[in-house]
Formats: C-alpha cells, structure tokens, sequence
C-alpha cells in the first residue's frame, strides 16, 4: 500500500515537473519565433517552414513528454531531451537578441552619435581594470565636463578609487604617460586624432591600451538623411562609397578620409566591383570655393573629408562622372575591433611584397611572401601601409582591398559560428551609413534568399607623384595626379558592371605621363 502511494506521490511530481518544462519549451519556442519575425533578414519561404519545423518539434517532445512517458526511464529520457532543447533554442534566442540589438544600433546611427569613454594605459603596464584603484589619472582640462563625470561615476560604481590631475597641454599629458609620471590618462576617444596628427604621437595608440572603457549615444543634431538615390537593392545594381576616417572611437568629428572605395554591386549578375581610390588623389573639392567665384579648389581626396562624408561622396560622383548611391563610413577602431572579433584574417602577400615592419607600428612585425595571419591592428597596418613599397599609394589601395576581401572571406568559415556574439557587438557602432534600413534587410534577405556566387572584381585609379597647392592646408603638399586616361577607364568598369556585364570586358587604356 505505501509503495503505491509513493508511486502515485512520484508520478504526480513528475507529471507537475514536465508540464513546468513544457510551458518553458513552449514559451522558448515561440520567443524565439517572435525573434527571427523580428530580425526581418530572411524570405518568408525560409522563415514560415523554419517556424513550423521549431513549433512541430517541441510539440512532438511535449506531447512524448507529458502524455506517452509512463516508465520512470523514458519520462527520465525525455526530461533530459526536453531541458536539451530548451537549452540549444536559449541559444537561438541569444543570438537572435544579440543580432537584433546590433542591427538596430547599425541603421540608428543615421540619428545618433556613440561616444566612447575610456582610461588608457601604457601598453604591458595594467591588464585589469581593477588594478587601476590606488593609481593617479591624468585628464585633459578640455574634456567635457559631462563625459568626465560619467566617466568618473563609471568608475566609482565599479568600486575604483583613484587620484587625478589636470594637464591643460594634451600632449604634455600623453608625456607624463609615456615617462610613467602618471599612470593612465581619462580620455575621449574622439582625442586619438588630435594626439596622432601630431608625427612626434603618431604611435599613441599602438602604444597605449583602454583597459576600461564604457559608451554612451547622444542624438546627432546633423541627422543623416537615408540616400536620396535610393533603388531596389535586391534587383538593380547599386554602388556605396566605403570611406575610412583616420581616427579612432566614434564618428562624432569629420576627420580625413584615410581610405576611399566604391563597391559597385550587380545583384542580377551576382558580380561585385572594388574600385580603390589613392587618398592623395588632387581633385577639385565639391562646393569648396573661394568665396569668390564658383570654381572649386582642388585639393587631396583625403581632405574632402574635411568636410562630411556627403562632400567626399560628391567629389568622386563629379570627377568620375558617375553615381553613388549609398555610403558607408568606418574609422581605424572598426577595423581592428571587427577583425579581432571573427580571430582575425588571411591575406595572402604576392612575391616581392613583404614587409620587414609596418611603417605605422613597427612592434606589430610586417608581412611575408605568401599568406599571413593577421590581428585588428595588423590588418589596420597593412591596410594602410604604402613606404615599404615603390608603389606606394597604389599598392596602399590594393592591400586595402586584400584585407576587405579576407574579411568577408572570414565571415563565410565555420569558426564564424563560434565568433558569432563577438562578430555582432563589434558591428553596433562599427559604422555610419545613409543606407535605410529598408535596404539593409532587402539586401540581407536576397542574400539568404539566393546564395549567389558573388564574383568579385578589382580596379584601381592611378596617378604620378606632384606638388601642388592644397586648398585646406593653405600650401604646396605631395599629391598624386590624376591618370584621365584611368579616370575614364575606371568610370566604363563600373558602368560595365552596373548594365550587367564585367569589368573585365573593359580594355585597360595606355597611363598618359
């Protein structure tokens, strides 16, 4: 008699315990279905079967569950089936949420501007933050009062005492740092252009590490309109301007235009054209005049950005008489953190292109013949690298399409799935685009809708070496003289391209010079 009451005291137990683990795989399920509705990337076609898959599933294991296990095994069996599931679909939804989060900061950044925060430390000296308590902070004077304070409450919340002092020279500041006068410096991230600029600081951030950091967004009060040459991205062929600034942190500031490229994408023909701009290009600077006549000055490519991504874009629609229809702009930080994200990347260096040591950091070694492994910073290194070479910066603007190329490379590998949650927190705040967010999930559901074998493509404008005036600096300065004959050239590439045929088609014209 007891032993029968013990068995019906132990069915209803588990009869209470596998109807709670029901409702959990029921309520995972349908969040993580709520979730990949929300996301908006995939066809509908992947999207209703890949819902009817997941709720057939967890019905199936329900049902086995709390209907037909009566033998104390099986109702053992399928508890542990139902707990693994729920736990593979809280993974799901993990990933879901951290996409989701990171495709909304991605298409707000057209309104706000991010603002990093951080305590930077010589490099090899601090590793943890909490070894900051005890130790004296130096602090520009000129830093925001508001940032400071955030910065300050930061740290204090997170239990750090520290002493300070006010430096009114930023780069006497950056002095005490590198003599060990202080130990780490509170600082904007916005400032890293200001100390670089200057040759003698030039290697401040190879040589200082954020060991804390913490950000924020404001609204931009300079709101960045979608693109006005707006198309259907999924059936007509398109071209983005990618534009690389020269600082680090966030896009707060106008700052040169380090880097400049145009990738024109048919989606017809799956075909897809890097075209690489020398950022010393001289051209004449959209709606930059005199004031006294409506000729436009000519200066370096790289000072257009100077004055917002929006003239940059307008400089290269004019002298390559041709249309752009979105831009994405990214700075030095996006790079390193996107690369080190996914474990970095595989660039393959053809013979007679090593370098001994990158000119922007020589700690960082340089590259040899063949393929190497490469870090954010080194990437960065690379990317920008042009006085190991007698080309210069002409083989700058290939390498730099040597790393985009191994970076989506990268993005396609398994081990992708493992870089996954680091891949997407580096992209919230990675970049600023005009492009809507329309657009964005249109072309990300013809890529996952398709699967199409992008057939990648490459062209470069090129110049000779001069000395002219720039406009911005007020002087003469090393610049690179447009080829008209490539101008020309490149301008029928991308034109090819976008009426449906290769940029291969196109004959390469004689250089002139």
């Amino acid at each position: 008699m007891a032993k029968r009451k013990n068995g019906r005291k132990g069915s209803k137990f588990f009869r209470v315990f596998s109807l709670l683990f029901s409702i959990l795989l029921i309520l995972i399920t349908a969040l993580l279905i709520i979730q990949l509705i929300r996301l908006n990337v995939l066809p509908i076609f992947f999207v209703l079967p890949i819902s009817i898959i997941l709720v057939t599933i967890t019905l199936l294991f329900v049902i086995f569950l709390v209907f037909k296990s009566k033998k104390g095994l099986s109702r053992f069996i399928f508890s542990i089936l139902v707990l693994i599931l729920s736990f593979v679909y809280s993974v799901g939804n993990y990933y879901l949420f951290e996409t989701n989060k990171a495709f909304d900061s991605v298409t707000n950044l057209t309104t706000k501007i991010t603002n990093t925060l951080s305590v930077r430390v010589m490099n090899d000296t601090i590793s943890d933050e909490q070894q900051l308590s005890g130790k004296t902070l130096g602090y520009f004077s000129s830093m925001d009062v508001d940032d400071l304070s955030r910065l300050s409450s930061a740290l204090q919340s997170d239990g750090i005492e520290y002493s300070s002092i006010s430096y009114d020279d930023i780069f006497e500041m950056v002095d005490d740092l590198y003599n060990g006068y202080i130990d780490g410096i509170l600082f904007n991230e916005s400032f890293s252009g200001v100390i670089t600029s200057d040759e003698t600081y030039s290697m401040f951030v190879n040589r200082t590490t954020p060991v804390y950091s913490t950000t924020y967004y404001t609204d931009n009060e300079k709101n960045i309109e979608d693109s006005l040459d707006d198309v259907s991205v999924d059936s007509e062929p398109f071209t983005i301007l990618i534009s690389g600034n020269d600082s680090y942190g966030q896009f707060s500031e106008n700052s040169r235009s380090d880097m400049n490229m145009l990738v024109t994408v048919n989606p017809k023909t799956a075909t897809v054209l890097m075209t690489s701009i020398p950022r010393d290009y001289y051209v004449p600077i959209a709606e930059l005049t005199d004031g006294y006549s409506d000729q436009e000055l000519y200066d370096k490519l790289t000072h257009s950005g100077l004055y917002g991504v929006q003239t940059t874009e307008k400089t290269i629609e004019n002298f390559l008489n041709t249309e752009i229809n979105y831009y994405v702009r990214v700075n030095f930080s996006s790079l390193i953190n996107l690369v080190d994200a996914i474990g970095g990347v595989d660039v393959y260096v053809e013979p007679g292109l090593a370098v001994d040591a990158f000119y922007a950091d020589t700690t960082l070694g340089g590259v040899n013949e063949g393929w190497n492994h490469l870090n954010g910073k080194q990437a960065l290194a690379f990317s920008r690298e042009r006085h190991a070479y007698i080309d210069g910066d002409n083989q700058r603007v290939r390498n730099q399409q040597i790393v985009l190329k191994a970076l989506i490379s990268s993005l396609t590998k398994p081990t992708m799935l493992l870089n996954y949650p680091n891949f997407v927190s580096a992209l919230s705040g990675a970049f600023e685009t005009n492009m809507p967010a329309a657009s964005i999930s249109k072309l990300l559901k013809f890529e996952f809708g398709n699967f199409p074998k992008w057939q990648f493509e490459s062209t470069s404008l090129i110049g000779y070496d001069g000395n002219d005036f720039c406009a911005s600096l007020g002087t003469y300065a090393y610049v690179l003289v447009p080829d008209e004959l490539s101008i020309q050239t490149t301008h029928d590439k991308i034109e090819a391209v976008r009426q449906g045929g290769s940029s291969n088609d196109v004959e390469e014209r004689n250089v002139e010079g």
